[in-house]
This record gives C-alpha cells, sequence and structure tokens, in this order.
C-alpha cells in the first residue's frame, strides 16, 4: 500500500520540495506533501519539520537555511552521529540530533560552490576547500548513510511504512575528447601538424600521410573496441562529444568535419550521447546554446545533458 508522508513545515518553500524528493521519493520510494496546517495531518505518518510538537510525529528541527532565499557563508560545525559525521546540529528533543534536509541540501546543492573562493589555475572551485575534504568524509556517501540510519528510526515510528529496495546500476561514460590523431583536423590544423612531425623527425609524416590517404587506420580509432567490450559486458553507455571552436584547450575536430559527424551519428544511433562543452563555453550562455544547436543538428536528437571540459562547471548566482 502507497502510504504518503505528511511533512509538517510552516513554509513550503522550493529547497525543502527538493531535497524531500530527493530523501523520500528517490531514495527511500516513498510519497510525500508537505502540509502548513495540522488539521489537515490526517492519519498519516508525519515529519514534523518545525519547532512545534506533534505527538507520534518524527521530529527534525529546522535550521533556517531550508528556509533562507539567496547565498550567504555558513558555520559548519561538525559533530558525530551513528559513526557518522554531520552538522547542523538540532534540539535534543528531535528524533535525529541534525537537521539531514539543510544539511543534505548543503552538499548536493553544492552550495559552497555559489560563494567566493579563490579558484584553481582552471577556475573551478578546489576540492580541498569543500567542507567535505577538510573534515574528512568526501569519499563517503554521507547522505545516503543518513538515510539509511534516519529510515531505521522513521520505521520503528511508522512500521507500516515500506522502503523501496536499492540496486546498484553502473553507466560507462566516454568524453571523446579527441577522436583522431590526424584525422578531421581541417586543413590548415593538418598543414600545421605536418611542419611539426617534418621539424621533430620522429616519424609521424609517413604515419598521418598513410592515414590521411586511408591506407590505415587512425590509432585513436579505438570506438570498435570501445562499443565491443560494451556489448560483452552488457552496461549502458553514455558519449559526451564536444562540437566547440578550437582552442589551446579544446583539440576536437570541426563538428563540420565528415569523418567526425559520421563517427558521432554512429554511436548515436547506438548509445546515449549528449554534450561536451568547451573550456570557455563555462559561464557563457550563448556558447554553450550554440554547441548544443550543432550537437542537435547531427544526431537529430535533443541534448538533455553533459559534463564539461575539465570539469569547468562554474556556478553562479545572480
Amino acid at each position: 500500500m502507497n502510504v504518503t508522508v505528511k511533512i509538517f513545515s510552516r513554509e513550503d518553500t522550493p529547497r525543502l520540495r527538493y531535497i524531500a524528493d530527493i530523501i523520500l521519493n528517490d531514495i527511500l520510494g516513498l510519497s510525500w506533501e508537505i502540509i502548513s496546517d495540522k488539521r489537515k495531518l490526517g492519519n498519516h505518518p508525519v515529519i514534523n519539520y518545525s519547532n512545534e510538537n506533534i505527538k507520534g510525529a518524527f521530529k527534525i528541527t529546522p535550521d533556517s537555511l531550508i528556509f533562507e532565499k539567496g547565498i550567504s557563508p555558513k558555520t559548519i560545525e561538525i559533530a558525530e552521529w551513528k559513526g557518522l559525521p554531520v552538522f547542523f546540529l538540532t534540539s535534543a528533543d528531535s528524533d535525529i540530533p541534525f537537521d539531514i534536509f539543510s544539511a543534505s541540501f548543503f552538499l548536493i546543492s553544492r552550495y559552497e560552490e555559489y560563494l567566493d573562493y579563490k579558484p584553481d589555475k582552471y577556475g573551478r572551485y578546489p576540492a580541498d576547500l569543500s567542507v567535505a575534504f577538510r573534515n574528512g568524509f568526501l569519499e563517503l556517501p554521507v547522505i545516503d548513510l543518513w538515510v539509511k540510519e534516519m529510515s531505521k528510526i522513521f520505521l520503528r515510528k511508522f512500521q507500516t511504512l515500506a522502503f523501496k529496495q536499492c540496486e546498484y546500476k553502473s553507466l560507462l561514460t566516454i568524453d571523446a575528447d579527441e577522436p583522431f590523431a590526424y584525422l578531421g583536423k581541417g586543413l590548415f590544423r593538418t598543414i600545421g601538424g605536418l611542419f611539426r612531425d617534418i621539424k621533430n623527425n620522429d616519424g609521424h609524416v609517413a604515419e598521418r600521410y598513410r592515414i590521411l590517404k586511408k591506407d590505415e587506420k587512425d590509432p585513436y580509432q579505438v570506438f570498435d573496441y570501445i562499443t565491443e567490450k560494451i556489448e560483452e559486458s552488457k552496461v549502458d553507455a553514455k558519449f559526451f562529444f564536444p562540437v566547440g571552436d578550437h582552442s589551446a584547450y579544446d583539440k576536437n575536430p570541426s563538428w563540420k568535419n565528415e569523418e567526425y559527424r559520421l563517427l558521432i551519428k554512429d554511436l548515436a544511433g547506438k548509445y546515449s550521447t549528449a554534450l561536451h562543452p568547451s573550456f570557455y563555453s563555462s559561464g557563457n550562455l550563448p556558447v554553450i546554446i550554440n554547441e548544443v544547436s550543432r550537437l542537435n543538428s547531427i544526431t537529430n536528437k535533443e541534448v538533455v545533458s553533459s559534463r564539461f571540459h575539465f570539469i569547468r562547471l562554474l556556478i553562479e548566482i545572480e
């Protein structure tokens, strides 16, 4: 029987809805609803997310984070609960000693990355600045572990609840940064590469010539091997393709290049594909929109996901 969990809160905010859905729906498989009127709680399992007392409810005393608007620096004090690091500690009459909604929202939203920080040389948020790194739990799936421990206490209060079984599922992801060593470079890059080969005298001149004549396979063309292994292992796979303009950090072929377009079309016909936005597209919406349009024109599929080149995802707030 599908039982709806009622969350009693004086405010129904987007942050609360966002994190409640992750914890209750995505992880535990429960239906939920936020209620601000006690008279509408009915005969349901209740999470009391307020400073009030509700008899029989599972109480979580809220931190202010979930109800705030905007971003501001937070003082994070780490404590231990069930052998796990926790923060945003709550009152003694709560069923768990910290605000799991606020703490989970802080981590999942990457709240820290909206604040001022000193970026690394590529403009990224350094991991060693994070609360998780500085307190030794960067590699620990704390939210899942928090929810697991919370669910045990929750179940003792509401024994009719049934949680979904979490199952492991793998997804193989491939960034096709440079799919060719020699092909797909265009006239000027090919000529430049040829002069470089001559100058270095490293034996690549003859190899480049044979490959451009199609007498030999490009050494970077390993996609047959990759797809063969995907089929053997029967895993899900997603390919991320760059279609941005050439730069010091972007060495992909032109999105107009025929060999490259054929490769993308072939893989898009078999597997899930997504955008690998260029280095300088991060924080530049018009460039990203242009690159989305380019990839869409090749695959004839809607582009709905991406993974930024150099993991250069810059989070900004207006």
